[in-house]
């Protein structure tokens, strides 16, 4: 008998509600508190937590203003050199290509990024997109702004991207073919003329 008495005085003790780091700083971005995300990423153990968590988000907050806002925090006070800030974009950019989220894939495009980033997508990767994206302007407006972010780190850039289509041609490419060449010409111009 006491040791029944015994197991029904034992009080349970449960532990207190804990809440994740990663939702913890997704509240951050969520409820626009600026100053505690910014002395988050400039932790190094939160620093990874805090730009997930942007690019987790981005889909989700409309405004965009805040948004960019937040990204050039990131760039600015992250302590994240450009080389592991372009391989973190690179993956995002990689991770909406195979889930097919193109309209994420745009957005991560037109953030600002600082002139020193690369975005050197895989030609797996690349061909990928090219072949599944099937809203023809936003494939175009992402290829200009792919273009115009790689070809001052690498000028034979456009030329790669034109051999790649041809080496994985499908019906329809004629299309991407023409866009390149008619930046191709445009570029030509502007060398001829100011290079």
């Amino acid at each position: 008998m006491q040791r029944i008495t015994s197991w029904f005085s034992k009080k349970t003790i449960q532990p207190p509600i804990t809440i994740s780091r990663k939702d913890f700083i997704e509240s951050l971005i969520v409820h626009k508190q600026v100053k505690e995300f910014t002395s988050c990423l400039q932790k190094k153990d939160d620093r990874t937590w805090c730009i997930n968590g942007y690019f987790n988000l981005l889909p989700t907050i409309l405004d965009e203003s805040y948004m960019t806002d937040l990204f050039e925090i990131i760039s600015k006070n992250s302590r994240v050199t450009s080389k592991e800030l372009s391989n973190i974009i690179v993956s995002k950019l990689v991770n909406a290509i195979h889930d097919v989220n193109f309209d994420l894939f745009e957005k991560i495009l037109h953030l600002p990024f600082q002139s020193s980033i690369q975005l050197p997508i895989q030609t797996y990767d690349l061909i990928r997109f090219l072949h599944t994206c099937t809203n023809t302007d936003q494939l175009m407006r992402c290829l200009s702004v792919l273009v115009e972010r790689n070809l001052r780190h690498d000028p034979e850039y456009l030329s790669w991207l034109l051999i790649i289509l041809f080496e994985h041609y499908k019906t329809g490419d004629e299309i991407i073919i023409e866009y390149l060449l008619n930046i191709k010409k445009d570029i030509n111009i502007l060398f001829t003329c100011y290079g």
